[in-house]
């Protein structure tokens, strides 16, 4: 599995959990480095629209179908997207998410209205979407253990330049020299 799942932003625990849940009727638990996949479920898996998809989505994937097999039949019509209703941001929400994984996207996609309707929970969302869709989380966390290893070295050299009382040899000299 993608080692992103601790760097992105969820509503809520719940929004955490749908996505694992999600990553393990679709692929068995192991995503790999399916990045299309992974950014459109990072989006299903908030709590409402995965708890109204849930069901659909497990027997269109138990079907051979994928998380989203369900979309291009709910997008047909007005009639059909109100059998499974959403309010207007999280509609925007569901026609970014086949966007991002389809690399094509429905009429209905407005990607002014998708930024305008998204509320304080959402923006994140869309956000951290996009950055998994290009790759940007795997490149962040390069810079976080470069960053991490020149901690530990720092925190190494100032642990070896204490003498026996715990003061820094810096400290000392200063003091010392101080006092003069």
């Amino acid at each position: 599995m993608i080692k992103i799942l601790d760097q992105v932003y969820y509503i809520s625990d719940e929004h955490e959990d749908n996505l694992k849940a999600l990553i393990e009727i679709q692929f068995k638990g192991d995503i790999g480095d399916n990045r299309e996949y992974l950014s459109g479920m990072y989006i299903i898996a908030c709590p409402e629209l995965f708890g109204k998809l849930y069901e659909i989505m497990k027997k269109d994937i138990s079907e051979g179908g994928h998380f989203l097999s369900w979309f291009h039949q709910w997008d047909k019509t007005e009639e059909t997207r109100n059998e499974i209703p959403f309010s207007s941001s999280y509609k925007e929400l569901i026609y970014f998410a086949a966007a991002l994984f389809s690399g094509s996207s429905s009429e209905n996609m407005n990607f002014g209205r998708l930024i305008s309707n998204a509320d304080e929970k959402q923006t994140p969302i869309i956000i951290d979407a996009l950055r998994i869709r290009k790759g940007l989380i795997q490149e962040l966390s390069e810079v976080q253990k470069k960053v991490k290893a020149y901690l530990e070295r720092r925190h190494d050299y100032i642990k070896q330049s204490r003498d026996t009382s715990g003061e820094s040899a810096l400290l000392k000299h200063l003091r010392e020299n101080h006092n003069r």
